[in-house]
């Protein structure tokens, strides 16, 4: 039995569901319910190693799960490191939560601009001026950071993102 990773999806185009193994690349079987799908996809897969056997090909090995510690060591300049200690000081936070506050922060807005990106709809400046707010309205100075993307400029301020069309 191999310890290959297998994945089942539903099919709209196939009308039913399809089981590939990742690691085995052009792999993959069909059925009507995942456990017949599943089954398919076992017994390709016995012949398609079966295969590779005879023909002195490598076999890929299977990947396993990797679980993360939520630790990592981190290696920065020592003025950023002073920098970045002093303002987690000013907060009353430990530098670990402050950096967690910046990195969740950053992960946010850089989500939040994809999704703009994504946006195809049309929104005149008339009726729809700001398309939203997720806190009070920023002073120009208090602005942490602004882009513009597709017309629509957006700017983060304390935790919160404001989309204007342009």
């Amino acid at each position: 039995m191999s310890k290959h990773s297998v994945v089942i999806k539903w099919s709209d185009s196939d009308n039913g569901f399809i089981a590939t193994v990742p690691e085995l690349e052009g792999l993959s079987a069909f059925g009507n319910t995942p456990e017949e799908a599943a089954k398919e996809l076992s017994e390709a897969k016995e012949l398609y190693l079966e295969v590779l056997k005879e023909d002195g090909e490598e076999i890929p090995e299977h990947d396993l799960l990797k679980p993360y510690s939520g630790q990592i060591r981190l290696r920065l300049p020592r003025e950023l490191h002073a920098s970045l200690s002093e303002k987690a000081k000013q907060e009353n936070i430990s530098l670990n939560t402050y950096l967690v506050h910046l990195l969740s922060e950053r992960n946010a807005y850089k989500k939040v601009r994809s999704d703009i990106e994504s946006l195809r709809v049309d929104y005149t400046p008339a009726t729809h001026p700001i398309l939203f707010i997720t806190g009070p309205q920023p002073e120009t100075d208090d602005i942490a950071d602004s882009g513009m993307i597709n017309n629509y400029t957006a700017e983060v301020w304390k935790n919160s993102v404001f989309v204007r069309r342009n």
